[in-house]
């Protein structure tokens, strides 16, 4: 933004994107007019123990093993599917094309 000469601005955040915005917005705090926030927590308490759990323990001791059984574990078509599906209250009206396309082009080298 500083390169482009964009002295003020809104910043639109959301989901995983949002603690990426209020890091942003935090060391700018003068030339942020405005948060857009959607989808994305601002505290800890709105992250679920049970999903987070691994990625609290990541962020405690990052290794090359932990970080690639998390890696494996999220982009598994397992994992892929949970991100559709947890919490929602009908999973079996969620098309499995979606997870099943995801975990295809995710699974493609590079």
């Amino acid at each position: 933004l500083e390169k482009k000469g964009i002295e003020r601005y809104s910043l639109m955040m959301q989901d995983y994107g949002a603690p990426v915005g209020f890091r942003i917005a935090t060391q700018n705090a003068g030339r942020v007019r405005s948060l857009i926030v959607q989808n994305g927590n601002a505290y800890e308490e709105g992250f679920n123990p049970e999903s987070w759990q691994p990625i609290f323990e990541y962020w405690k001791e990052r290794t090359p093993e932990i970080e690639e059984a998390l890696v494996s574990g999220l982009l598994s078509l397992e994992g892929i599917r949970f991100q559709y599906t947890h919490g929602t209250r009908n999973p079996d009206g969620i098309s499995p094309d979606n997870w099943n396309l995801d975990s295809l082009k995710m699974s493609r080298p590079g």
